[in-house]
Order: structure tokens, then C-alpha cells, then sequence
């Protein structure tokens, strides 16, 4: 589940990076998250579950909650800023489209609190990209039955398209104001871009042919962890990238073969008139 998610969240990367460009209001696309966004939408919570025609209403953190944080923060030196404030909102569904003063006495059918994760889902062939609209959130869902149940899960979303709209877009139109809602790969700032940075959707990204980082006995030493049997999804998650970094610095630090990678980059420097520089670390935040 680990590596398929971690490949879901590069190939929902590279699709912005490759086709992003391509679109004309893409800037507008990219901003930050002020008000609420509305689409109808087709839902399926979770594995084997039809899927539903739904109103979805993403509301991103208070904007006035926002700035107070903004203006603290800018209060601080530059050493005790860690990075921008962390608010978040939510994301809820409802059986009928309810708008305005009437959608906070509506009960919706089912909400989003938190998430660590959402990205698209790669279709059955390549010529399905450009319409494909499919993405998965991974998170605290709360189904709001009598009694309501909570648990943390996932669920497969497909924005309706607008007419003159492309799939390619509205996936883009969903996706970053999900990703301002609950603080996800660097936003509501800039889209954190290296691959050793653990907030990235590029975090891991194999290069040089080599696929993966990790093996058997890294995860085994994992499972046999003090607690292991009970985290959730979310720290198994958190887990793996810790250890896929660790496991990035060693192999980094690995003297590769003759004429292997490093000495192309060396070589590749000299050409350029460039200076080496030192080596990133990956760095993890608490």
C-alpha cells in the first residue's frame, strides 16, 4: 500500500508538472483557497462500496483564522518561524445540493476532518488521462448514520465535468483546494518539489533505474517495533518515509562504481562551469 500510494502521489506530481503548463488559467487554478468549493461529484467510501452521487463542499481554514496566524507569525524572528501556520478545514457530502445559510443546518451524509493524503488515480490506459477526474483521500472519515461512526479511511472521488472544462482540470480544480483544506504537500504555499523532502508528491522518486529503497528486513525491523501493532494507517505512513530517507542518505553515501551516476554529475558539473555542492540531507519534520 506504501509504494502503490507513493507512486499515485509522483504520477499525480508529474502530471502537473508535465500538463499543468498546457493550461491557460493555471495560475488561477494554483491559488490559494479562500471560499468554499462546490461540485457535484460521484463518491465511493471505501473498497466494494457503489458508488453515489453527491453535493461536495470543501471549505478551507477560516480566512480570518488565516491571517491572525499570518500576522503572528510574521511577529516571530526569522529562526522561530518553522513554516506557515497549520489550520485546516473540511470536507463534507451531502445526498442533495444545499448552499448558502441552509448548509449548515443540513446534516451531511458524510465529512472529511483531516487528511494525509490525496492525489489521482492513474486510469486503465494512457489515452484515459486527459479526461480521467478520479482521486483518492486517505483520512479521518466520519459517516454520519445514527450513531455516526468515525474511523480513518479513504475515499475514491470523481468531480463532474463542466462543459468546456477538461477532465485534466477539474482533477486540478479539486485537488488544490483539498490540498489548502487540510495543509497537504506543502500548500497552501508552493507545491513542495524534491524528492527528499517527505511533504513532497515527488518524496522517494527512484533515480538512475532504481526502483524502491527499501527491503524486506527494513519493514520487518518496523513491524517488530515497540507499538507497531497499533498505529494507524496515518503512522505506518509516517513511519516508512522516516525509514525511506534513512535508506536514501545510505545509499547516497555508498560509493558508486566507476563511471556510475556521481561521476556523470561531476562530469556534468565541469561542463557547466559549476561549483559541486554539498549534498541535501533528507529532513524530516516533527
Amino acid at each position: 500500500m506504501f509504494e502503490h500510494s507513493t507512486l499515485q502521489e509522483a504520477y499525480t506530481g508529474a502530471l502537473i508538472a508535465g500538463k499543468g503548463k498546457t493550461l491557460n488559467n493555471i495560475n488561477i487554478v494554483m491559488e490559494r483557497s479562500k471560499f468554499k468549493t462546490e461540485e457535484w461529484v460521484r463518491v465511493r467510501f471505501g473498497a466494494g462500496v457503489p458508488w453515489r452521487r453527491c453535493w461536495c463542499v470543501i471549505s478551507p481554514p477560516d480566512e480570518k483564522e488565516y491571517q491572525k496566524a499570518q500576522k503572528e507569525m510574521k511577529k516571530k524572528s526569522p529562526y522561530e518561524r518553522s513554516g506557515p501556520p497549520i489550520l485546516k478545514g473540511d470536507i463534507k457530502f451531502y445526498d442533495t445540493k444545499v448552499e448558502g445559510k441552509k448548509q449548515k443546518k443540513a446534516k451531511p451524509i458524510a465529512s472529511i476532518s483531516d487528511s494525509y493524503s490525496a492525489y489521482a488515480i492513474y486510469p486503465q490506459a494512457k489515452s484515459l488521462i486527459d479526461a480521467s477526474t478520479l482521486l483518492k483521500i486517505e483520512g479521518n472519515i466520519t459517516i454520519h448514520s445514527d450513531p455516526p461512526s468515525s474511523t480513518e479511511g479513504f475515499v475514491f472521488i470523481m468531480p463532474e465535468v463542466h462543459p468546456m472544462v477538461s477532465g485534466f482540470e477539474m482533477l486540478l480544480r479539486f485537488l488544490f483546494p483539498t490540498w489548502d483544506t487540510f495543509a497537504l504537500y506543502g500548500r497552501p504555499g508552493r507545491l513542495v518539489a524534491s524528492v527528499l523532502d517527505p511533504r513532497s508528491l515527488m518524496f522517494a522518486m527512484p533515480k538512475h533505474r532504481r526502483y524502491g529503497y527499501l527491503e524486506i528486513l527494513d519493514v520487518t525491523g518496523l513491524i517488530l517495533k515497540d507499538g507497531s501493532s497499533g498505529w494507524s494507517e496515518s503512522q505506518w505512513r509516517k513511519q516508512l518515509k522516516e525509514l525511506t530517507g534513512t535508506r536514501m542518505n545510505t545509499i547516497e553515501d555508498t560509493p558508486s562504481p566507476r563511471g556510475h551516476s556521481r561521476a556523470g554529475s561531476r562530469r556534468s558539473n565541469r561542463l557547466s562551469g559549476g561549483v559541486p555542492q554539498p549534498r541535501a540531507r533528507v529532513g524530516f519534520r516533527g
